[in-house]
């Protein structure tokens, strides 16, 4: 139907309107109209109404157009006075620039490490239960996805009353994933390549006089490490539904492992790790904060590294009563609800130019920038949830690394059992890479762990990472951020020795 036969149908309707109202009220009252009044009350008020409606109507419609365009968060950039300071950072392309994924790390319902979790959620063979020390306002048990074997006593015991079971079981979940790539990060300190022209400990230099060859040097070799080995950013995201307190005691607890880490690992004696802990509202802030670090990374030719850790839980009888009230919670009633989870993952991040990456077993997975898209409708919301916003970020994530959808090889992602989130993955994915079947090359983590909360930022890209570095033939892995109701972020990973086709790269 033309406008012009809209506007014309509107103009009628509200015609015909007005001058049932007028003729009604003049004859009720008695009233003798007059010519101005009748050509005011019937001719003039209707055309001047119908262009009110039909301003109205265009201007919701400018709104609702500028609305629907995807906002992206642009990447930060220097000022060209500032970028012209560093070396080289005009010939950086920051949008291609890709990470080395040292190692990752998680501890899940379905295992405590990438390979198992890898495994079983492969199998399909564990989903949430219901809880037996968990009921809802009804008395009902909850169905949640808790780490039945999780040893939290001692942790509990150490830590005041206030502090909530949350907290504390983040804290026990964080134990294995830190302790694996702390280990992993002082095995890559100690084998840190000696400075040309400086003496080790143990070689006897010339200078010196023959009774005092096996005496040490003046520089030993842990002050050596410590002139050049790249300072550890040890970085902690914590949720900020937590408490004051209780970020302190997470704080506590980082500091600790970094002190236990200088203390235990001679190369960091003399330059210890440097702790940070990030209190964030949503999983899509800590690639907003480690996109950041990488446009840095990007404009500085020396080595660099990271080491990110997150972590939550909502076995929680508090968590459980507010998910409730604010119907969050999954239910026989309420079947759209969330179920509880919990998770830890880590993850060692390295620059390209890191020494002897080539020469690791396994080799390091390669990680590029994240693409992070916000959609304009909720995905809660009724009706059909739309997958453009996240088909727009799969499809620039491949961009990134130069990809094409066919090489495009599996999809990891943190949805749940939610129709909405399921349905979003699967329509992007089928419009990207139509080839593709969806029952065979989607893995939701979320559909065995439940919502892992702010955990569900790293879990899916550490097992995305471990699952590349296991597979030096494998394409393109995607690891997506469904979870949230507006906020999609995508991530590509490779193996670290995948490179496009000249074809491609060129794209």
């Amino acid at each position: 139907m033309s406008k012009v036969l809209k506007a014309g149908l509107l103009c009628l309707v509200v015609g015909a309107l007005v001058w049932l109202v007028t003729l009604w009220r003049w004859q009720t009252a008695d009233h003798d109209a007059s010519g101005a009044e009748i050509v005011g009350q019937l001719f003039v008020l209707p055309l001047v109404l119908t262009a009110a409606l039909l301003v109205a109507v265009w201007g919701v419609a400018r709104v609702r157009a500028d609305a629907a365009r995807p906002v992206v968060a642009a990447p930060l950039v220097r000022p060209r006075q500032a970028m012209a300071d560093v070396p080289g950072a005009a010939s950086v392309d920051e949008r291609r620039f890709s990470v080395a994924v040292l190692q990752s790390a998680v501890n899940l319902s379905v295992g405590d490490s990438p390979a198992q979790a890898w495994g079983q959620l492969q199998s399909a063979t564990q989903r949430p239960s219901l809880d037996p020390h968990l009921q809802d306002v009804d008395g009902a048990p909850v169905f949640t996805a808790r780490l039945p074997d999780l040893a939290v006593g001692d942790l509990r015991d150490s830590l005041p009353s206030d502090v909530s079971d949350r907290v504390v079981r983040a804290l026990a979940l964080l134990q294995s994933p830190a302790d694996d790539l702390i280990a992993k990060a002082c095995e890559l300190a100690e084998d840190w390549p000696a400075e040309p022209g400086v003496p080790l400990a143990h070689e006897p230099s010339p200078d010196r006089p023959a009774h005092l060859s096996g005496m040490a040097p003046p520089v030993s070799e842990a002050v050596r490490l410590a002139s050049r080995l790249p300072r550890l950013n040890i970085r902690l995201a914590v949720p900020s539904a937590w408490s004051d307190a209780e970020r302190e005691h997470a704080s506590a607890w980082l500091r600790m492992r970094c002190t236990l880490l200088a203390d235990e690992c001679a190369a960091f004696r003399h330059s210890p790790p440097t702790p940070h802990v990030h209190v964030l509202d949503h999983a899509d802030g800590l690639w907003t904060l480690l996109d950041q670090e990488a446009v840095q990374w990007s404009r500085e030719a020396a080595p660099q590294w990271s080491l990110v850790l997150a972590a939550d839980s909502a076995i929680d009888e508090t968590e459980v009563e507010r998910r409730q009230v604010v119907g969050e919670l999954f239910t026989s009633a309420h079947q759209t609800g969330r179920i509880p989870g919990e998770a830890a993952a880590g993850l060692l991040l390295a620059t390209a130019q890191w020494p002897g990456l080539n020469g690791q077993t396994p080799l390091p997975a390669r990680l590029f920038r994240p693409v992070r898209l916000r959609r304009n409708k909720s995905a809660d919301a009724a009706g059909r949830v739309g997958p453009a916003v996240l088909h727009d970020a799969m499809s620039q994530a491949l961009t990134l690394c130069a990809a094409t959808p066919d090489q495009l090889s599996h999809v990891l992602a943190d949805g749940d059992h939610r129709a909405s989130r399921t349905a979003e993955v699967f329509e992007a994915l089928q419009t990207l890479a139509p080839a593709l079947d969806p029952m065979l090359s989607v893995t939701r983590v979320g559909e065995a762990c439940g919502d892992l909360g702010l955990a569900g930022a790293l879990v899916p890209v550490a097992l995305a990472a471990d699952l590349a570095q296991q597979d030096d033939e494998a394409g393109v892995t995607l690891a997506l951020l469904v979870q949230a109701t507006h906020e999609r972020v995508a991530l590509a990973l490779t193996p670290w020795t995948w490179t496009p086709t000249p074809a491609q790269a060129t794209t």
